[in-house]
């Protein structure tokens, strides 16, 4: 008999997270929300849903119909067709954020405009490291045109890891340039619907509001049943109540709304609910990441989802400060480590800098560190015959060592092994010069950019994925215009 039951962290037992449910779907059928899309409306208006131009109104029961049609786990693949994320309840991975204004640069210090080069070893060092499960660039792309960035980033991105990646799209334009493009690497639509292997992150602007270009990248992604998360943006006391509780109530009807949508569109079509909720912080009305009132909603948002039977993200990775230093490292830990307790299936945000405004490429590689940690803390202790060793125990005997046995050579390399996080005496910081985390994740991002792909993809792969590009370019027009801050 074997056992090794990891603790987990509960904010909401079952009954609480029925209240909370109950509560959203309230506000679906009393309240209410807007939906700025006709096609949509006219779903839910066929659906039975009460519509008066742009506001609807979600019966009860249809809500909890959708809830029901949609898939309550699923399978993410990797570039490869083998499988990479089994998306069900208690399954715990942790990736990076995606497309953040600037980048914080590495080596001059200097928080700029992210670079086709940065959303290349963001793919690269994601890819490398053995505890971020899916890649994205973490920086938008500002050398290039400014209505085609995120065609950029996922062109950067796929030739550079075979994980999981994760892509927006601002436009019904670029979402169709990129779906062309995971496609060609699948070897077409049917293959990419069987092994996905690319994970659509959209989002309404407004607290139950929901745009026309929202609606249609989802029903077209649903239509095609590829994964589409819906995310909630609730900025506790600005976009939602200042309650965590109302505040999550919001967000959560926020992506039930887009879930019916999805399904009406196409029943049974994989979705990923999300609500990623923002502390305010009333002094200086900026967005906070840093503190427990956030980590603790996202581990209740976990409750909720995982009662629903859902897949789900969660932002639970990122931090308030403009650096890779001693606070970057507090945030993530807590964050990752609530994340892996509450068993959140999807945690999004890695390497985040001043609440998600910013990123750092050697922040993956410190993040990594500290996902591997938690990891192995919440793996649990295996209780067996062979772990116990009273046999090993009973041959050694008193006064003796375990050294040359059997068990320690097979398991001495399996603890936690820090790449970025190394403990150094004093004497070697001195030796190195005073490096801090952020010179040594360096270091390890100038090895894996210079090495460059691991499994790279065929040239001819990569010159499809490119016309792809250069067609998107002449299509949405021949002057490039750069990103600007704030876009």
């Amino acid at each position: 008999m074997r056992t090794s039951n990891s603790v987990r962290y509960q904010v909401w037992d079952d009954d609480q997270c029925a209240q909370v449910v109950n509560a959203a779907y309230r506000v679906l059928e009393r309240t209410g929300c807007k939906v700025q899309n006709e096609r949509a409306l006219e779903l839910l208006k066929n659906a039975g849903c009460l519509v008066n131009g742009e506001h609807v109104r979600i019966p009860h029961a249809l809500m909890e119909w959708a809830v029901d049609a949609a898939p309550s786990a699923f399978t993410i693949y990797d570039r490869l067709g083998a499988p990479a994320m089994n998306l069900e309840p208690h399954s715990t991975y942790f990736g990076t954020t995606i497309g953040d204004t600037y980048v914080l640069d590495g080596e001059t210090g200097e928080r700029r405009l992210g670079t086709k080069a940065d959303a290349v070893a963001s793919a690269l060092v994601c890819d490398a490291m053995p505890n971020v499960d899916w890649a994205a660039s973490i920086t938008m792309v500002g050398d290039g045109m400014d209505v085609l960035a995120e065609v950029y980033e996922v062109q950067c991105v796929l030739p550079n890891t075979t994980k999981p990646i994760m892509y927006w799209s601002h436009s019904m334009e670029n979402l169709a340039y990129q779906i062309e493009m995971l496609e060609v690497i699948a070897g077409g639509a049917d293959e990419l619907r069987a092994k996905p292997f690319a994970m659509n992150l959209n989002t309404p602007v407004d607290p139950l509001m929901h745009n026309e270009v929202g609606l249609n990248v989802l029903m077209h992604l649903a239509k095609k049943r590829l994964p589409a998360t819906y995310v909630a943006g609730i900025g506790f006391g600005v976009a939602g109540p200042a309650t965590p509780a109302g505040g999550i109530i919001v967000g959560l009807a926020d992506t039930l709304a887009g879930l019916l949508v999805g399904q009406l569109t196409q029943e049974g079509a994989p979705f990923i609910a999300a609500v990623f909720k923002d502390n305010v912080d009333f002094g200086t009305l900026m967005i906070s990441h840093s503190g427990p009132e956030f980590t603790m909603a996202n581990a209740a948002t976990a409750d909720v989802f995982r009662f629903l039977g859902l897949p789900f993200t969660s932002n639970g990775g990122d931090s308030d400060t403009g650096r890779v230093d001693q606070v970057f490292v507090l945030d993530h830990m807590a964050q990752a480590y609530t994340a892996a307790l509450a068993g959140a299936n999807l945690n999004f945000g890695g390497a985040g800098c001043e609440s998600a405004n910013s990123s750092a490429v050697n922040g993956i590689v410190v993040y990594n560190d500290i996902v591997g940690f938690v990891k192995r803390l919440v793996a649990g202790v295996e209780i067996s015959e062979y772990t116990l060793a009273e046999d090993e125990i009973h041959r050694v005997g008193p006064g003796g060592n375990f050294v040359a046995e059997d068990r320690t050579l097979k398991h001495c390399r399996e603890n936690w092994t820090p790449l970025a996080l190394v403990p150094r005496t004093y004497e070697e910081w001195i030796a190195s010069g005073r490096q801090d985390v952020a010179d040594i994740a360096n270091e390890a991002v100038r090895e894996i950019v210079t090495e460059g792909p691991r499994k790279p993809l065929s040239d001819d792969v990569v010159s499809a994925i490119d016309a792809i590009v250069m067609r998107a370019e002449e299509e949405m027009g021949a002057v490039a215009a750069p990103i600007l801050p704030g876009h």
